[in-house]
């Protein structure tokens, strides 16, 4: 559960980075 739950976190990381970046 541990190791799903990083990785999710990633994905949802480069996900609000990319929406930074738009709205940029």
């Amino acid at each position: 559960m541990g190791s799903v739950d990083q990785s999710q976190q990633s994905c949802y990381s480069i996900l609000w980075l990319f929406t930074l970046v738009r709205y940029k």
